[in-house]
């Protein structure tokens, strides 16, 4: 199965890092960990206007959108509002 478009401000990410994230201005209970992950963007909705281009990397909440296994690669398929930031190496 293959992507011929992608429909909205949709983004399609390819799973890089899985990572959890300790705050410190918010108090939580021990163990409590915030999970986020770093996706490279592999697909951009027809509808996506914003600075990201296909092959940057980003963070986003891990608990969004929906995860669709292609061809052997894990494809996440986010609004593009749910990115937290952009990584620059």
């Amino acid at each position: 199965m293959e992507i011929k478009q992608l429909l909205g401000e949709r983004l399609g990410l390819e799973i890089v890092l899985r990572r959890s994230m300790q705050s410190s201005l918010i108090v939580t209970p021990p163990g409590f960990e915030k999970k986020t992950d770093e996706e490279i963007v592999r697909y951009l909705g027809e509808d996506y206007k914003g600075a990201l281009q296909v092959g940057d990397r980003v963070i986003y909440d891990r608990f969004k959108g929906e995860l669709v296994k292609l061809a052997e690669v894990e494809i996440h398929f986010i609004n593009a509002s749910d990115v937290i930031a952009q990584v620059v190496e």
